[in-house]
């Protein structure tokens, strides 16, 4: 299965192709590419945000009491997280909820 590139400034995620077709199947509310934009781009700064502290996934698991894998998904943008799971991540990371979403949606290229 091929991957699509995400690219914010010098860095670079891979992210699966199929993800597009997982949002529009499973998220009735949010099915537009700009949305798996969105939601990509909330997991690349998560990432970022994770690595910056020094944390695997698995540190930040176990601190936001979420599983690894809910982690990793939404990290690779294949799922639409929760606003309350984005407050348990902040608190995880010690960081304030706002900074989850401080990136600049428009900045990132997605190519598939």
């Amino acid at each position: 299965m091929n991957n699509c590139l995400v690219k914010d400034n010098n860095n670079v995620a891979s992210v699966p192709h199929y993800n597009l077709n997982l949002l529009t199947t499973f998220i009735s509310v949010s099915n537009t590419e700009e949305d798996l934009e969105f939601i990509v781009s909330f997991g690349f700064n998560l990432r970022r945000l994770r690595q910056r502290k020094g944390m695997s996934m698995e540190d930040l698991a176990y601190k936001s009491e979420m599983e690894y894998s809910q982690i990793s998904r939404i990290e690779r943008g294949i799922i639409n997280t929760k606003i309350s799971t984005a407050n348990k991540l902040a608190i995880a990371l010690e960081i304030p909820v706002k900074e989850l979403f401080d990136f600049d949606n428009n900045s990132k290229t997605i190519k598939c």
